[in-house]
């Protein structure tokens, strides 16, 4: 089931009343636009390697949790995505994504917990932190 809201001018006229909200709404409107302009970022960057791990501490940043009682310190990507999700949202293939995830194990870069969430380790790519300024 769903439910869905038609923000009209009627909308318009009535929010006004409450300033608050309506800076609120503006406010969640220009973060998801930010979002969706980094990740068209992403996509745009050279290597399946570095855009596989730009997104995932860019979702760690926004949801991940320290894993300080887990297998290993670092920073949790606390929802479980499917390769072909992943490939999805990085503008790449889902082999190459298995690929890419293999050789970010195997450089230390990231792990698996037992429960399967990816850990990151260390610190986000600079391409990451470049990214995000410029949002800000």
């Amino acid at each position: 089931p769903a439910r869905v809201a038609v923000l009209d001018r009627r909308f318009a006229a009535v929010i006004g009343r409450w300033p608050d909200l309506v800076a609120a709404l503006f406010a969640r409107a220009i973060a998801r636009s930010r979002s969706l302009l980094l990740n068209l970022a992403i996509g745009q960057l050279v290597g399946v390697d570095i855009r596989l791990l730009v997104l995932l501490w860019h979702i760690a940043e926004r949801w991940g949790e320290h894993d300080e009682n887990g297998a290993a310190d670092g920073v949790v990507v606390p929802v479980h995505l499917t390769h072909q999700i992943v490939a999805s949202l990085i503008s790449a293939q889902r082999p190459t994504v298995t690929s890419a995830l293999a050789a970010l194990t195997e450089r230390g870069l990231i792990s698996r917990r037992p429960d399967g969430l990816i850990v990151l380790h260390g610190e986000p790519p600079t391409e990451f932190r470049h990214l995000r300024s410029a949002m800000t």
